[in-house]
């Protein structure tokens, strides 16, 4: 669906800029000393308006189907007319009547078509970011026994593998380091 791909953007847009505020808040206090207002505005502002950019498009979608969407029932009833009468079949004004009222009663589910699909793509995208925290693995609480805390030890690795640098590492069993 072409506004859930839109939605994506937005959603994925937004993202980046909330996360790039939380992390100039975090870090608030060396931007300032370090007087990086400038270069991180700027880069807040290339956020938002990527963000913008995006919830410009899917306003123009939604209006271009909010444009149409009261003619589509006319234009079926029309394309229904000429067609029934090209084919040779005479209409009566009671089918005329009929098919009508039916093109009528079609308009406001045919109207209220953009906003469901809206709701649809909003709910697709809500439902893929959902998923990929759902299929995450369980995370699985280590068990904790009063026989397995050491009150002297703040710290404790046992045959674990330990290195200084990348690709030198000691044997397995090797190593115990016990911090106070």
């Amino acid at each position: 669906m072409f506004t859930a791909r839109i939605r994506r953007r937005i959603v994925v847009a937004c993202g980046k800029r909330v996360a790039f505020m939380n992390e100039m808040m975090t870090a608030i206090r060396l931007i300032k000393m370090y007087a990086w207002e400038e270069p991180f505005m700027d880069r807040l502002k290339a956020l938002r308006a990527e963000e913008l950019r995006h919830l410009r498009s899917s306003a123009l979608v939604m209006s271009i189907n909010m444009a149409i969407n009261p003619s589509v029932t006319l234009i079926s009833a029309i394309v229904t007319f000429v067609t029934l009468t090209g084919a040779g079949h005479p209409i009566t004004a009671p089918e005329a009547f009929t098919l009508f009222s039916v093109f009528t009663s079609l308009q406001f589910t045919i109207g209220s078509l953009n906003h469901t699909m809206r709701a649809i793509a909003e709910c697709k995208v809500a439902l893929s970011r959902l998923s990929v925290f759902l299929d995450l693995p369980e995370h699985v609480q280590p068990a904790k026994t009063s026989e397995d805390l050491d009150k002297d030890v703040a710290l404790k690795v046992s045959g674990g593998n330990l290195g200084w640098y990348k690709g030198t590492t000691s044997k397995k069993g090797e190593a115990s380091i016990i911090l106070p």
